[in-house]
């Protein structure tokens, strides 16, 4: 849900589930969104999601270290029933990079 100040509000659990994502990685990671976490986070559209999918991960580690932290069947995904999930398959327009957005910016 997005409040007046612009900031975004997340659904449900998803606030602890990053925090404490947030809180394992050692180097900054940028994550390219798409799917029913981002028309519920930034949209506020009654879409409730166990998972966040990303088309792209940036980070000094590898994808797959990343989702061993918070991907399907990690601790994270047990504990908190959420996960990422890394879509490889997905259309996307031309120069989708220019439309990105930061959704929470300094937050995580």
């Amino acid at each position: 849900m997005r409040l007046r100040s612009g900031h975004v509000r997340l659904p449900g659990a998803w606030d602890a589930f990053l925090q404490e994502f947030d809180a394992l990685l050692t180097a900054p990671v940028w994550l390219h969104c798409l799917g029913g976490f981002v028309l519920t986070a930034v949209y506020g559209m009654p879409r409730p999601t166990g998972d966040l999918d990303c088309i792209a991960i940036m980070a000094r580690q590898e994808p797959s270290e990343i989702l061993a932290l918070a991907g399907q069947g990690s601790p994270l995904h047990r504990k908190h029933h959420l996960h990422l999930q890394y879509v490889t398959v997905a259309d996307v327009p031309e120069n989708y990079e220019s439309r990105l957005k930061a959704v929470l910016p300094r937050r995580f």
